[in-house]
C-alpha cells in the first residue's frame, strides 16, 4: 500500500540516484543549507550524501566543477525568487547560475529526509 513513508522513501531514494549518478573525478556535488535547517536536519543530509561538499558561506561559487547542486530545505521565499529568476540573495543567484549553466539543481524538503530508520531498512 502506498502511504505518506513509502513517497518520503522513495523520493530520497531517488534525490540520492540522482546526486551519485553524477559524480565523477572531475566535478562534485555541492550542498547548499537554506537559513534556519537544524542540525539534525543537516547529519542526515550528511548520511544520506556522504561525498557532498557543503556551501559554508560564500556564495560566489565557481561552478565550473560542479556537476548538481543540493538545494536544502527552501522556504517559500527562496523558491519564489527562483521560479521568478530573481536574484536578489545569494542563495537564490547561485542556483539561477547553476541553472543558466546546465547544472543539475535538486531541491530537498526537510519531509523528505525524515523517514524514520526502522521503516527504511525493511
Amino acid at each position: 500500500m502506498v502511504n505518506e513513508d513509502f513517497l518520503r522513501q522513495l523520493a530520497r531514494q531517488i534525490s540520492k540516484n540522482v546526486v551519485n549518478s553524477t559524480a565523477t573525478q572531475t566535478s562534485e556535488n555541492l550542498a547548499i543549507f537554506c537559513d534556519g535547517v537544524s542540525n539534525n536536519l543537516k547529519t542526515e543530509v550528511l548520511a544520506a550524501y556522504p561525498n557532498i561538499r557543503i556551501l559554508e558561506n560564500s556564495h560566489t561559487e565557481d561552478l565550473s566543477q560542479i556537476r548538481t547542486v543540493l538545494l536544502v530545505a527552501p522556504s517559500l521565499d527562496i523558491a519564489s525568487k527562483i521560479a521568478l529568476l530573481q536574484t536578489d540573495n545569494s542563495i537564490v543567484d547561485l542556483i539561477v547560475r547553476a541553472l543558466y549553466t546546465g547544472k543539475r539543481v535538486v531541491a530537498v524538503v526537510e519531509g523528505l529526509l525524515t523517514v524514520s530508520k526502522d521503516r527504511s531498512e525493511s
